[in-house]
């Protein structure tokens, strides 16, 4: 059985501007001159950031050369706390921000075994095994998790939910893994937090784990 659990809620969808996004200061993992990384609003999968830059934006090029130098050293910071903190299999990084309405950012999104189980077991996702080339594998690739995630995790009416979520814990967890060597500035200060739920989320991960 996948160690997931459904939940009827779907959140507040966390639409950007043109000026930027601010999310709320409970979700903000690290706040830097030009950079926001908080936690998705939406998707109760623990890790799944997102980075917004301070200023907004739709391109690259409307960006700074003090953000566009930010950039890979926090994407940098953001992958390797995930890693360290819930031992992911995999972890994606994608550019979002083409929907009118939304400035440029990124989406952080960790895949752990239950969720590659979830996938393969779900019989909306059946479908997927006849569109697969074999000259290019016959396995679940970053386009289908992602589909999977958005329809099934976030817009959903009975979203999916990782098993003995906490936003609270997982958020604190990541600011004290990321922030403890930045120089960053992150309100409130990071405290070690100490969760059953992120303990056995994390033990079934590092039990459970397949790498591809």
């Amino acid at each position: 059985m996948p160690e997931a659990s459904r939940d009827s809620s779907l959140g507040t969808f966390a639409k950007t501007n043109p000026m930027g996004f601010t999310p709320p200061e409970s979700s903000i993992i690290l706040r830097s001159p030009h950079w926001i990384l908080n936690h998705n609003l939406d998707a109760k999968i623990p890790g799944y950031l997102m980075l917004s830059p301070v200023s907004g934006g739709s391109e690259f090029h409307d960006l700074s050369e003090a953000a566009l130098t930010e950039l890979g050293p926090i994407l940098s910071k953001a992958t390797k706390g995930i890693q360290v903190c819930f031992k992911p299999d995999y972890i994606f990084t994608s550019r979002y921000g083409v929907t009118p309405g939304f400035a440029l950012h990124f989406h952080i999104i960790p895949i752990y075994s239950w969720i590659k189980d979830m996938l393969k077991e779900h019989p909306r996702y059946r479908y997927l095994d006849s569109l697969y080339n074999p000259d290019f594998g016959t396995t679940p690739d970053a386009a289908d998790f992602t589909l999977f995630i958005w329809r099934e995790f976030i817009e959903s009416k009975t979203p999916l939910a990782a098993a003995g979520f906490s936003f609270d814990d997982i958020v604190t967890t990541l600011r004290y893994e990321i922030t403890k060597k930045a120089n960053h500035a992150v309100q409130p200060t990071p405290t070690r937090v100490t969760s059953p739920a992120l303990a056995s989320l994390a033990g079934r991960s590092r039990a459970t784990g397949r790498g591809g």
